[in-house]
């Protein structure tokens, strides 16, 4: 049994939704129109779901300027959003769970708040989050 609190904490993907296959697919675009267009796999992308994007492209162009890594990264966030989440799904359970759960929901997510919107729209069909915040002084989105 789940003991009653006043407010829940939940990562967002991986967790709340399976978005791997969205957010894959955006880095895979993003990466296809770099001069290099390195070959990575699935499963080497979705070891950085939840990582900052600054540090897959790091990783893969260390010698990128920090312009162009910024530049890679609206690009991303651009057609993330243009994909309108086609790919997403929420877990099998996760509304009946949380619809279940007393108290406030939140999700921590270090997406800005026009995204979390659009990736929750499938759990907020409940409302079970009614309202996003993003926080200035730390990378997480709070929707409650």
């Amino acid at each position: 049994m789940i003991p009653a609190f006043p407010v829940y904490l939940f990562d967002l993907d991986g967790t709340l939704l399976d978005s791997a296959p969205d957010i894959c697919g955006t880095v895979q675009q993003v990466l296809s129109a770099t001069d290099e267009r390195p070959q990575v796999s699935f499963e080497f992308l979705r070891g950085y779901i939840g990582r900052h994007l600054i540090d897959l492209f790091g990783d893969l162009y260390p010698h990128y300027s920090t312009e162009r890594i910024d530049g890679m990264i609206a690009d991303y966030r651009s057609i993330y959003l243009s994909r309108g989440h086609t790919q997403t799904a929420v877990y099998p359970g996760v509304i009946e769970a949380l619809s279940a759960l007393p108290g406030r929901k939140a999700t921590a997510t270090t997406k800005g708040t026009p995204t979390t919107r659009a990736v929750l729209q499938p759990v907020r069909t409940d409302p079970i989050f009614r309202s996003c915040t993003r926080y200035r002084r730390h990378p997480v989105q709070a929707c409650a």
